[in-house]
């Protein structure tokens, strides 16, 4: 992987040839988006990520097994943490079941949010919509290291997927 444009678009290594893969991010100027110069269409993270469970969901079929459904459910929880602050800096909040989140059928065409429906283009202050971004940050301890080594199975009780990945076993996947 090779970084073109920090935070927005990126080289990716391709198997079975010498075709290079771009991944190109959205990219926008203004008060909500201190930092960009220029701007650009793009996909979101989001987006990314439901690529990234559909293909892990796909190859998970081909040659089932227990870390891979485990990956299933990291992504999962990843998309629905970012969708749930997308929702919380527009003061929304998110109301959706994994299986729109992973579909994206319900996204707004406008922001590409699950749950907006429009909410995104209703006039508010740029200022108070970071400023709830940054209060919400108080509330988790972001300076928390994870314990070393990370423990996947400890991880996975504590998210609710080590009934999952027991069952997986059983079945031999």
């Amino acid at each position: 992987m090779k970084v073109i444009d920090p935070g927005h678009e990126y080289l990716l290594d391709s198997l079975d040839g010498e075709l290079v893969q771009r991944l190109t991010f959205v990219k926008r100027e203004g008060e909500k988006y201190p930092g960009n110069v220029g701007s650009h269409p793009g996909t979101t993270t989001q987006e990314v990520l439901r690529a990234l469970i559909q293909r892990s969901e796909y190859v998970n079929g081909q040659i089932p097994c227990p870390e891979t459904t485990l990956a299933i459910g990291l992504l999962q929880s990843a998309l629905y943490l970012l969708e749930s602050r997308a929702a919380r800096c527009h003061g929304r909040i998110l109301v959706a079941d994994i299986g729109a989140l992973a579909s994206g059928a319900s996204k707004c065409s406008d922001c590409g949010h699950v749950g907006c429906n429009g909410s995104c283009r209703k006039e508010s202050s740029s200022a108070s919509l970071l400023e709830a971004c940054k209060l919400a940050a108080y509330e988790f301890d972001l300076t928390a290291k994870a314990p070393e080594p990370f423990n996947p199975v400890g991880f996975a009780k504590y998210s609710g997927l080590a009934k999952q990945m027991e069952e997986a076993v059983k079945r031999g996947r």
